[in-house]
């Protein structure tokens, strides 16, 4: 709302979801937020709705959050005044990113709370171990994957005739190399895969 400059025309954004991709994003993300408190406060606060409700709710929530990943790619993916951005892979890249990173933070959260307060998760037993199990598993395919259209988005626009070339160079040996490398791929890719690999081979999953 700040970078409007005008923060109060904002309602002029969902009057034409049509007009453009930041339109369409707005409502997306909006619902999203939306749908995601009502959810949150019946689970935390315990209100007493139908379970069939609550799953209709999570389901539909569920849909927003993945336009919600998706989003932020396709906004990027049609600005052809950035080169490296118009690809139709930037929506994949995002929405792998967004999944694999959601899981990571839940894993996180879950380590977390283990060292916190050890007893309250023993108590919880077997359920929250499974539970730690699978998303790692599904976890660890979704780094995989997203390493892989990282580096074919690499690839594909270092051999393009236009200034993603620069683009490329500037991210893998130039002005941001250091933070490509160690921050996205060591610590953001490959930390992770590692730590989970680690984990289910103990058979902890944390």
């Amino acid at each position: 709302l700040v970078e409007l400059g005008a923060p109060t025309r904002f309602l002029f954004g969902f009057l034409r979801p049509q007009s453009s991709m930041i339109s369409i994003g707005i409502i997306i993300i909006s619902v999203f937020i939306i749908l995601g408190a009502i959810h949150m406060a019946i689970l935390l606060f315990k209100l007493k709705v139908g379970e069939g409700t609550v799953r209709l709710l999570g389901g539909v929530n569920g849909l927003f959050a993945l336009g919600t990943a998706v989003y932020t790619g396709l906004l990027l993916g049609v600005v052809k005044a950035v080169p490296f951005w118009n690809t139709p892979m930037m929506p994949l890249l995002f929405l792998v990113s967004a999944l694999s990173t959601g899981m990571g933070a839940v894993l996180l959260a879950v380590g977390l709370r283990r060292w916190v307060s050890p007893k309250a998760v023993e108590a919880e037993g077997e359920d929250i171990t499974h539970s730690v199990h699978a998303l790692s598993r599904l976890d660890i395919p979704l780094i995989v994957t997203e390493l892989l259209v990282l580096f074919f988005l690499l690839f594909i626009m270092a051999a393009s005739r236009s200034t993603a070339v620069d683009s490329v160079r500037f991210l893998v040996s130039g002005g941001y190399a250091v933070a490509f490398w160690l921050g996205v791929v060591v610590v953001g890719l490959l930390l992770p895969l590692t730590l989970e690999a680690w984990s289910l081979t103990r058979g902890r999953g944390m």
